[in-house]
């Protein structure tokens, strides 16, 4: 049997059942962008299907060593465009639980996967990887559309001074974005949680930034601080923390949902000061293009008749 049937064939057997998990489990807990990412993933199989009647029995240029016509393989895992060339992210499976919003991110060029000295994509997202805080700056002004270079190159921050983000650091400055307002954040450290999601919400101009802050965003210090959570949807983010009201925003709205058990049963917990991951950056950066972005055409549309 030719090789391009074998693979449609393969492609088929393992990608159906992959839509129709992921859409089910997207439907199910984000209601609101199910339908979006059924078509997302439609989409995707169509890409590739173009993409191999470009390329032939070279469809999976990029996956190393026995890649030509190891179609199994391939259909395991999350294919995404670079160039126009179909290419495989071996560590992000089909069916993880986030899967669909990396290949939203890296096809929206928002994020990518690693890469070669010369740009070419090694095949490996990261998902599990920290995130810097310059990283940040860089994807959530991408996903709020914001252009650097409309912004003014003047730089509080030296310790981005010379970096490859010192324009995007710029940029969060002017923009009053409360993690980088003052000027004084380490641009190379990971961020947390609760920072990315403030952030976030300020970018796309949902919240409010809080002005001059000093201190922790994501904990409560000193004595005879009040720890209550209540009218909090998450026991572990207190009333009086400084992104407490980003974060309910955030859950509310869809774009979160905070951390789930070994059952996927919801915790009540959020972890405001963990540590975010590449995986996790990608979810929550898709969910606030699909409810924030499209809230904002909305209005926009309303206004103008």
């Amino acid at each position: 049997m030719p090789f391009l049937s074998i693979l449609s064939s393969v492609l088929v057997l393992f990608a159906v059942p992959a839509v129709h998990a992921v859409t089910s489990a997207l439907q199910q807990n984000l209601p609101s962008a199910g339908a979006s990412f059924q078509q997302a993933l439609q989409e995707e199989q169509q890409q590739i299907q173009e993409a191999k009647e470009q390329t032939g029995d070279e469809f999976f240029p990029l996956s190393g060593t026995g890649a030509k016509g190891d179609a199994s393989q391939f259909a395991n895992f999350v294919t995404v465009l670079w160039r126009g060339v179909a290419y495989e992210l071996k560590d992000v499976p089909r069916q993880a639980w986030f899967a669909p919003f990396v290949r939203d991110m890296v096809n929206r060029g928002i994020v990518t996967g690693y890469t070669e000295q010369g740009g070419r994509p090694i095949g490996v997202f990261g998902a599990s990887d920290p995130v810097t805080i310059e990283q940040i700056a860089k994807m959530i002004l991408a996903a709020a559309g914001t252009d650097p270079s409309d912004c003014s190159t003047t730089l509080r921050n030296a310790r981005a001074i010379g970096r490859w983000s010192q324009q995007y650091i710029a940029c969060a400055e002017q923009k009053k974005l409360t993690l980088f307002a003052d000027g004084k954040v380490d641009v190379t450290r990971s961020a947390y949680r609760g920072e990315v999601v403030l952030t976030l919400l300020e970018a796309f101009g949902v919240s409010k930034p809080l002005g001059s802050h000093s201190g922790s965003l994501v904990s409560l210090t000193g004595s005879g601080t009040s720890m209550t959570a209540s009218g909090s949807l998450f026991t572990d983010v207190p009333s009086l923390l400084p992104v407490a009201v980003a974060i309910n925003r955030a859950a509310k709205d869809g774009v979160i949902a905070g951390y789930k058990d070994a059952k996927g049963n919801l915790t009540g917990l959020f972890g405001p000061a963990n540590k975010i991951n590449r995986a996790e950056v990608a979810k929550i950066l898709s969910m606030a293009i699909q409810v924030y972005a499209k809230k904002a055409a909305g209005s926009s549309s309303s206004s103008s008749r």
